[in-house]
């Protein structure tokens, strides 16, 4: 009981910050995903559904301006919170950091996907040195993301946010 006296008690409104952030992360995840959908559905089409490399073109972009939306209503437009505790703050400067190298980096791998397919009689193909910079990319993107995700963890516990709150935000984004 000691220990729960010293514990610090966060405002509702700072709790509430945190949880939007979880929020805007799950939005940014899932937003990138519909912006990736039809460009990724094109590289894998069997040859009967096959697209040319022009539409391809197009596709992705497309996706590219979706990117270029997702990081204006995340970095630009989004309300940043500055909280009570500094440490908070600069794990949410992390974050912040961490999201726009992820989307620097999906614009880098949608760029050298944009110009580095072909069309072949089975499809579209991604030249073979270009698809071993592709694997990188993807590596470093997993990677960056993960980061991501344990800082916006690591604020969920600092302000002892319960699992299950913080899953069910997870489920709602």
């Amino acid at each position: 009981m000691a220990i729960d006296n010293k514990t610090p008690k966060y405002d509702p409104i700072e709790r509430s910050k945190v949880m939007d952030l979880v929020k805007l992360w799950m939005h940014t995840m899932k937003s990138l995903d519909l912006a990736n959908a039809p460009m990724q559905s094109a590289l894998t089409q069997e040859k009967d559904g096959a697209i040319s490399k022009v539409e391809f073109e197009s596709l992705v972009i497309s996706a590219l301006a979706n990117v270029e939306t997702i990081r204006a209503l995340t970095l630009d437009t989004f309300q940043w919170p500055t909280l009570a505790n500094s440490d908070a703050n600069n794990i949410i400067n992390e974050i912040k950091k961490k999201l726009e190298d992820f989307l620097n980096i999906e614009s880098e791998g949608m760029q050298i996907m944009r110009n580095s397919t072909i069309e072949s009689g089975s499809g579209l193909l991604i030249y073979n040195q270009d698809a071993k910079k592709i694997k990188i990319i993807t590596k470093k993107l997993n990677q960056v993301g993960k980061q991501c995700g344990e800082s916006i963890a690591k604020l969920v516990r600092l302000y002892r946010i319960p699992f299950e709150e913080y899953q069910e935000v997870i489920k709602a984004a």
